[in-house]
């Protein structure tokens, strides 16, 4: 089917009207038709009345077609004016032309497997792969406009089609803001684990197996099994959330263990709405650090390097580290651990650089 209707000779056949008939029936069965279509539509129908006559003749009498609640909008429903002593022999006639129609469609190579075997139309899925390299950060907007900010190596798979918002976070940090659709929720997929919004901000970082950080900047969004997506569980539209969810609303964080039960994970929640600034802090180009161990912030300045910091012996990992590592200036970062952190640097043959205390 195109996108257009082909345009028909002033005096067309019945058989070319009838094909055309059907064509915009099948479109308008299967639902939420544009408006530029339905616009194209009425165009169609004024051309001609036997187009309007063959149109609802058609929708009439495809008992399975369920079509004329659509067409209120689109022209006001007239029983055709069919003489008394036609309407029996048009109407087989009519039921074999359409009968014809749909075999002819039906065994086209369009709706044929390689086996030739008859299949059922599947609905289209956008899906797209959107990734980052070592050091790198962007943003994207999605399909639905959602606007998701990517950290440094992460990679997301996101697929979206008329009834679900999907997408899989592979590896690293990711931050969106929701397009709001309380119709359609959005689904942030880590492991066995969902975390569900309809119209929120909230940051997910996955940077080992099991190991799964959620911060919520503004809203709130349901943590559940993955296994209620199969059940297609809107939260948005619940009065009360189910037993088997965890609901964590603005400032506050988690870390989910992907082998724990979400009712085990619900007195690990944290308020952190006094640094969320601190916590979120990669948006902006830099990671703070107020007071964690040096194996962890370097560990977190690794991400970003394509040659990673070596830790030359046990002391220096346990200091504690205040300030703030901005991208792409590592020299000042490590003047600065030298400077005010009692530890000095060393850079071999290769260019390794290792921490140790002075």
């Amino acid at each position: 089917m195109t996108d257009n209707i082909i345009r028909m000779p002033q005096r067309a056949k019945q058989a070319d009207i009838d094909e055309q008939a059907l064509h915009w029936l099948m479109e308008l069965d299967r639902g939420d038709m544009p408006a530029e279509r339905k616009k194209q539509l009425q165009i169609w129908l004024a051309k001609s009345p036997a187009h309007k006559y063959s149109f609802l003749a058609h929708a009439k009498l495809w008992d399975e077609l369920d079509v004329m609640a659509e067409l209120a909008d689109i022209i006001p429903y007239q029983t055709p004016q069919v003489k008394a002593a036609q309407p029996k022999y048009y109407l087989y006639a009519a039921s074999a032309l359409i009968a014809c129609f749909m075999l002819a469609f039906l065994t086209s190579p369009v709706w044929l497997s390689d086996a030739q075997q008859p299949q059922i139309v599947q609905q289209t899925v956008v899906e797209q792969i959107y990734a980052t390299s070592k050091g790198e950060m962007r943003t994207f907007v999605l399909a639905d406009g959602s606007e998701v900010s990517l950290n440094t190596d992460s990679q997301i798979v996101a697929k979206y089609d008329q009834n679900y918002r999907n997408i899989e976070l592979v590896k690293g940090e990711l931050h969106i803001k929701v397009a709001h659709n309380q119709d359609k929720p959005l689904n942030i997929l880590v492991e066995d684990k969902m975390i569900q919004a309809v119209g929120t901000a909230f940051n997910v970082q996955y940077l080992a197996k099991s190991e799964i950080e959620l911060i919520v900047s503004e809203g709130k969004v349901m943590v559940a099994d993955s296994g209620l997506l199969q059940d297609k569980v809107n939260f948005a539209k619940m009065t009360q959330p189910l037993q088997q969810t965890l609901l964590l609303r603005a400032g506050q964080k988690i870390a989910i263990d992907s082998q724990r039960s979400i009712n085990s994970l619900k007195a690990r929640v944290e308020d952190v709405s006094a640094k969320l600034d601190i916590n979120l802090s990669w948006l902006s180009g830099s990671v703070t650090f107020s007071g964690e161990p040096m194996a962890q912030a370097i560990e977190q300045v690794n991400r970003y390097l394509q040659q990673p910091i070596y830790l030359a012996d046990e002391e220096v990992k346990n200091i504690r580290v205040i300030g703030r590592f901005e991208h792409g200036k590592l020299d000042s970062f490590l003047q600065d651990l030298e400077r005010n952190f009692n530890v000095s640097l060393v850079k071999n043959e290769q260019g390794e650089i290792y921490l140790s205390k002075k």
